[in-house]
């Protein structure tokens, strides 16, 4: 299962996120929802960094453990922010579509 945390702070904006593992949803190569997920994470990551002023520092990454460590520098700017709330929606369709057998996706306040 892929693990995605989102970190808040208490004006809920969003402070970073961590995503871990793999969905198993289906054969390594061939699992599209590790592939949606992941493209939609990293992805995100991109867009901000090119059409943002937002500043992200990647804590921890290993592909192997699927894992992406995100903390931003400051409060998300409006670019941001929307773009994260758009790879939130995709992400939730994937769990609407696929379950949460293979995506679970919280919120931590204030912890970051």
């Amino acid at each position: 299962m892929i693990s995605i945390e989102i970190f808040r702070d208490k004006e809920q904006n969003i402070t970073g996120l961590c995503s871990r593992g793999h969905a198993e949803y289906s054969s390594n190569g061939d699992d599209v929802v590790c592939a949606a997920v992941s493209m939609l994470v990293i992805n995100s990551l991109n867009a901000i960094e090119k059409f943002s002023s937002t500043k992200a520092v990647l804590l921890d990454e290993d592909q192997e453990e699927g894992i992406i460590n995100v903390k931003f520098e400051d409060i998300p700017d409006e670019k941001a922010q929307l773009i994260l709330d758009t790879m939130l929606l995709g992400l939730n369709d994937v769990i609407k579509n696929y379950g949460k057998k293979y995506l679970r996706l919280s919120d931590t306040i204030g912890r970051r």
